[in-house]
């Protein structure tokens, strides 16, 4: 397995080998971790040499949360404590009008 920059191999050091682990077929997965900087991932991909391939086997990679779903993950959490302040400043208020009418 080598990791690619600009279609060219990166040196062993740069990519830190990880784990070795068994698949539930028999297989076995190959993890070797990549620091890679903001913004320049689309410059990088996988190469997986193996002997039941005839060629090379490259991978591009992927970013696992497109821009769109981290917008959506932002609105939604602003979303969230807006609506948590209102209810919690709608308690209060039920509450502080609640005590005064007991006087």
């Amino acid at each position: 397995m080598t990791w690619l920059k600009d279609r060219q191999p990166l040196d062993a050091k740069d990519a830190e080998p990880r784990d070795l682990l068994p698949n539930g077929d028999g297989t076995y997965q190959a993890r070797v971790a990549l620091a890679v900087p903001s913004g320049e991932e689309r410059r990088y991909a996988c190469q997986v040499q193996h002997p039941g391939l005839e060629q090379p086997l490259a991978a591009a990679w992927e970013s696992s949360m497109s821009g769109a779903l981290v917008f959506g993950v932002i609105c939604g959490t602003l979303m969230g404590v807006v609506i948590v302040i209102f209810f919690t400043g709608v308690l209060f208020r039920f509450l502080r009008r609640r005590r005064a009418s007991r006087e």
